[in-house]
């Protein structure tokens, strides 16, 4: 009996003892080698490298695995990847830069209840899509318009064409800027959709210069905006008309050169350049990275997972809900948002950037490309809690 009882024992401590070598497994579902593959991409993969680093690689005496895959922007691929990984175990997913994909992998994510951080979703899924298991890192189509259409409109640019990507973060992007303009006593005057990857942009164009619009607004984003930006300056629509583009990172002006991009008014959550301890985590990243410093996406990717570490490591727990609860409850504090915290909506609240891109001359080294012209309280930058319509 005491044989048997020794056995047992000793059976199940060496379960418990396999139990905890295994391996805390995160996924980074990314658009990989598609329009924003530059704005996220690899990239991100880096980012979530660096986060497991900075917790010495291992959380609860497990060390952390990261796994990456491809969604090509398709919602029935990406929702693929993430029952497939959620069946293999994997606890959490990052990032998604594709509204329609996000919506299909947060559903996957709160059926499971499994953590899911979005990093680059401009479509708003903390409203009322959201889901206790999912978080907002980036400024979405609300954000962006509110910041950046909003001080234009005060400008007194009332006059307004948009030329929209033809899906979810398109049209919501197009729908939050009619609501700022109009608000303000502006007017959208006209406005067109393109479909996604769209190579050439002169019908569009057109549309735009015979509207009479002081202002083009481009609701799109990667690939599809800096073609348009560059399109645009060919036509001679700049020398006419103003342009603005509501979704810029410095991966898309570096893309298009200083000599096309200067002007551009945009908001942005992270800037790697903004401060001392910003620059010294872009130094870290870009050794990685080809020598490129972190888009918003990727430095978002990056204090999205190192919050998700965190709180496994100080609940004990990987079970969503224990971990989505303590993802809230704790304030964030790195070298991306120094001072941020998660609301109950799952929506980040931390200040926003007004940012321009600067003219050829002003720019003293590689990738300083913008100059912070203000800075928009969270509150201001993304709606308050009551005007959400997330039911959590």
């Amino acid at each position: 009996m005491r044989l048997i009882l020794a056995v047992s024992f000793f059976t199940l401590s060496l379960a418990t003892a396999a139990f905890a070598a295994e391996p805390l497994r995160v996924g980074v579902l990314e658009d990989l080698s598609g329009p924003y593959s530059d704005l996220g991409g690899q990239g991100t993969v880096v980012a979530v490298k660096l986060a497991a680093e900075d917790v010495s690689g291992t959380v609860l005496g497990r060390s952390i695995q990261v796994v990456s895959a491809d969604h090509q922007n398709k919602p029935d691929v990406g929702g693929l990847i993430a029952r497939k990984w959620f069946d293999d175990g994997i606890q959490a997913i990052f990032g998604v830069p594709a509204s329609a994909v996000a919506l299909a992998v947060q559903q996957l994510a709160k059926e499971r209840s499994r953590i899911f951080a979005f990093t680059a979703v401009g479509a708003d899924l903390t409203g009322k899509d959201c889901s206790p298991f999912g978080s907002a890192w980036n400024i979405n189509t609300y954000s962006a318009t509110a910041v950046t259409g909003g001080a234009m409109v005060k400008q007194g640019n009332q006059k307004w064409f948009v030329i929209a990507a033809d899906y979810t973060f398109g049209h919501q992007l197009q729908r939050d800027l009619t609501d700022t303009v109009t608000s303000g006593g502006g007017k959208v005057l006209g406005a067109v959709r393109h479909p996604l990857n769209t190579a050439d942009f002169a019908s569009f164009l057109l549309q735009a210069q015979s509207s009479g619009a002081e202002i083009v607004a481009l609701a799109n984003a990667g690939k599809d905006m800096t073609t348009a930006v560059r399109q645009a300056g060919e036509f001679g629509l700049t020398s006419k008309q103003k342009l603005a583009a509501f979704t810029v990172f410095p991966t898309d002006i570096h893309a298009m050169g200083l000599a096309t991009a200067q002007g551009l008014i945009h908001a942005s959550g992270f800037y790697w350049d903004q401060d001392e301890a910003s620059r010294r985590f872009s130094a870290r990243f870009a050794k990685m990275h080809n020598g490129r410093p972190p888009t918003e996406v990727q430095a978002a990717m990056y204090s999205a997972a190192l919050h998700y570490f965190k709180a496994v490591a100080a609940t004990g727990a990987t079970e969503g809900l224990v971990v989505a609860k303590a993802m809230k409850e704790t304030p964030i504090s790195d070298a991306v948002h120094p001072k941020a915290t998660l609301r109950a909506d799952g929506r980040l609240m931390k200040p926003v950037y007004v940012v321009k891109a600067k003219a050829p001359e002003e720019s003293v080294a590689p990738w300083d490309y913008l100059k912070i012209v203000a800075t928009v309280p969270a509150e201001q930058a993304f709606g308050t809690r009551e005007k959400s319509q997330c039911k959590l």
